[in-house]
């Protein structure tokens, strides 16, 4: 259980990272650069995602004693992953909104089904790697 909770709490450490590298992208795409609406959310969400994919493979999700998850195959993972969780988020906010349920809960719901689609599948599915043979580093 413990092992859990630190990487949930490595999880939320990486999402704030995330949230803050991309906000400042895109304010600085967008006012310091000029770019366009469009561009500066892609560049600023591209440079939060690759610091979550880094964070959750490098960080987060590697435990001693296992082996790092493969470069390729983690980012395609992780690539199918988002897709999966964002698509969720976008199913859940629509469901809940056509139910009458307003605009801030609905689409606070939608970010909650993204965030445990995001840690469950980087640690069950992506990240997830064999233990190597030898004493366990978890203690009792």
């Amino acid at each position: 259980m413990r092992q859990i909770a630190r990487q949930a709490l490595r999880f939320a450490t990486v999402g704030v990272l995330a949230t803050l590298l991309g906000g400042a992208v895109i304010f600085w795409a967008r006012l310091g650069m000029g770019a366009g609406l469009l561009a500066a959310n892609v560049l600023g969400y591209g440079a939060g995602l690759v610091l979550t994919f880094l964070g959750s493979r490098l960080w987060v999700f590697r435990e001693p004693g296992a082996e790092p998850a493969p470069w390729a195959g983690s980012a395609v993972g992780f690539a199918a992953l988002f897709a999966a969780a964002f698509a969720s988020n976008l199913a859940v906010t629509a469901g809940l909104l056509q139910t009458g349920l307003a605009y801030v809960p609905a689409q606070l719901a939608g970010m909650a089904i993204y965030s445990v689609t995001m840690f469950a599948g980087g640690r069950l599915l992506v990240f997830a790697r064999p233990l190597r043979e030898g004493p366990s580093d978890e203690r009792p």
